[in-house]
């Protein structure tokens, strides 16, 4: 579709000329890669769109399979698939993991299993700031509340979860606390499901945005813009309506 609207769409990594020697390198990555795409240290209101919006192809699968999500390259072309089964914050949390795979520069010296962590604190580090963070939790904790908890899950579109995880990260929390916090989780059955919820519509719109655009200015005819939606002519027609 952007070949054929002639929409450049060649990409480069805003973080390539950027090195991960050390966990603690993450957190100006991250900072990094929201000044670059002028984000400032506001929430983030829709991750998948401002994913989109910098090229990353996104594609949303239904699947029981235990799989949050996987990414790669098609040619240049970063690409991301996410299990949409999930709830909201966590189909953000695993978009921003994912970015962190593709595009931080980790030294070799990292097993697999401390990449996964420095992905992890990336997409914290995306959805959180440190200075952020710090700001709302309120310097080193000994104890919380699920009200405090709730309101910065449902600001920031953090999962609790991962908000203690941030914290740990960050030394605001011990790790005999985070050891005790698990426990509580895992006891009250917030694995499966958290209490709270992001209010916010996840989802990917530019492809169907560039089909009406084809439609549009007849770059591609009607029955092939049908073909490519999966739809009928018909059905296509109906959700096509031409101003003038």
């Amino acid at each position: 579709m952007e070949e054929s609207l002639g929409i450049d769409t060649v990409f480069l990594n805003p973080l390539a000329h950027f090195n991960i020697n050390t966990i603690d390198d993450v957190e100006i990555a991250a900072l990094n890669l929201r000044n670059i795409w002028k984000l400032g240290y506001d929430s983030i209101v829709n991750v998948l769109e401002l994913l989109e919006g910098e090229f990353f192809k996104i594609l949303l699968l239904s699947t029981d399979e235990k799989l949050d999500g996987f990414s790669g390259y098609c040619g240049s072309n970063p690409v991301i698939v996410l299990n949409k089964q999930y709830t909201v914050d966590r189909l953000r949390f695993t978009a921003l993991h994912e970015v962190g795979h593709l595009l931080l520069k980790i030294a070799t010296h990292f097993t697999a299993k401390e990449q996964e962590k420095i992905c992890h604190r990336f997409a914290g580090a995306m959805l959180m700031p440190q200075e952020v963070f710090c700001k709302e939790f309120g310097g080193h904790r000994h104890r919380l509340t699920l009200k405090e908890l709730l309101d910065i899950k449902e600001e920031y579109g953090i999962s609790i979860a991962a908000i203690v995880a941030r914290a740990k990260d960050l030394n605001l929390i011990s790790e005999s606390f985070y050891t005790e916090f698990w426990i509580e989780f895992n006891k009250r059955g917030w694995r499966k499901k958290e209490p709270g919820t992001f209010v916010a519509n996840e989802s990917c719109h530019r492809f169907e945005q560039l089909l009406q655009r084809a439609a549009a200015t007849e770059v591609i005819s009607l029955s092939k813009c049908a073909a490519l939606a999966k739809k009928t002519l018909e059905e296509f027609r109906r959700e096509v309506e031409f101003i003038p």
